[in-house]
């Protein structure tokens, strides 16, 4: 079962990053960024600081940095556990004439699960649960995130679907966790009002 899982990853793998063009190239190197923490963070915190009132600002900030730490540790345990090698190493170790289209730096290990992945989808989720209405929009940005890593040669797309599951899961957890001080003992009210 999880031979025929692998063998189906790197299939789905060569189909996704062998259809590439230089316009995809600059577009997808482009949006891979939106999936590095020095980035989603600061956007992050510039939508709650832009939606959420004064009073539960805190609230909303304390789930989003309890999501992205845990969803973070997780993700690390689980890359160091599992140490799957990226693309590029993967096909060289196989010693497959697979050509692999790398945009960006070449990698080589701690490929399972995407690091960029999980935050994106940390950071859409949050948004969703939180404020719902259109903020459930952010989930098409992390999914190009998503597809930008295997596009780019750094993940196949098994890592980001992990990464995309861990992400999800933190921020549904942690947004739970913290419902009281989002919504301050009225679920029903608004989190921008």
């Amino acid at each position: 079962m999880l031979n025929t899982l692998i063998a189906f990853d790197v299939r789905l793998f060569s189909l996704i990053n062998g259809a590439h063009a230089p316009f995809f190239d600059v577009f997808f190197g482009g949006a891979t960024w939106l999936g590095n923490g020095w980035v989603t963070f600061p956007l992050f915190l510039l939508v709650v600081l832009l939606n959420a009132s004064r009073r539960k600002v805190a609230g909303v900030l304390l789930a989003g940095a309890v999501a992205f730490a845990s969803a973070g540790v997780l993700l690390q345990a689980v890359k160091k556990s599992v140490d799957r090698p990226r693309p590029v190493k993967y096909f060289s170790l196989q010693k497959s004439e697979t050509p692999v289209h790398v945009v960006g730096p070449k990698l080589g290990a701690r490929s399972f699960p995407s690091g960029h992945a999980q935050t994106a989808f940390t950071a859409a989720a949050l948004l969703a649960f939180i404020y719902g209405g259109t903020f459930w929009m952010s989930f098409l940005f992390a999914f190009l995130v998503a597809y930008s890593r295997v596009y780019v040669g750094a993940h196949f797309p098994l890592d980001t679907v992990v990464g995309m599951v861990l992400g999800v899961a933190a921020a549904w957890g942690s947004v739970a966790g913290f419902r009281k001080m989002i919504w301050e003992r009225n679920p029903e009210e608004s989190v921008s009002s």
